[in-house]
């Protein structure tokens, strides 16, 4: 994967049970991305991409934790974010399913920092 290791990354994902109706699979598109979009985020295009079974899996790329952190937090907030997720949880027929995660936005890869190094010492 083509990932700057000056940068931080975010992977938005959601797991639908299986059989699902078509429809998950063109919500995303449809749904999703236009809301994410408002938020400022195109999905990141690696060559290869990370993929989760029964669901799907996108990358964004952020200039910085702060920057990600603050964008989900915008995300997470807003009314029309949540009411997709609602609708589709309706739509791909999972409420109430324990194998249901929809809308997981989470780090995917970030410079460590700077940091200190500390000596072992000899060791036994």
């Amino acid at each position: 994967m083509d990932l700057d290791p000056a940068r931080c990354y975010g992977r938005l994902s959601f797991t639908v049970p299986q059989p699902h109706p078509p429809i998950c699979g063109t919500a995303f598109e449809k749904k999703i991305l236009s809301i994410l979009e408002q938020h400022g985020l195109t999905e990141f295009q690696a060559a290869e991409k990370p993929t989760i079974e029964n669901g799907f899996s996108r990358l964004f790329e952020f200039p910085s934790l702060t920057e990600f952190f603050s964008t989900r937090k915008a995300l997470q907030q807003d009314p029309a974010w949540k009411q997709v997720l609602h609708h589709l949880e309706e739509e791909c027929g999972a409420s109430g399913s324990t194998d249901f995660r929809l809308g997981n936005f989470d780090i995917f890869s970030t410079p460590a920092g700077p940091g200190e190094t500390t000596p072992a010492g000899p060791g036994n």
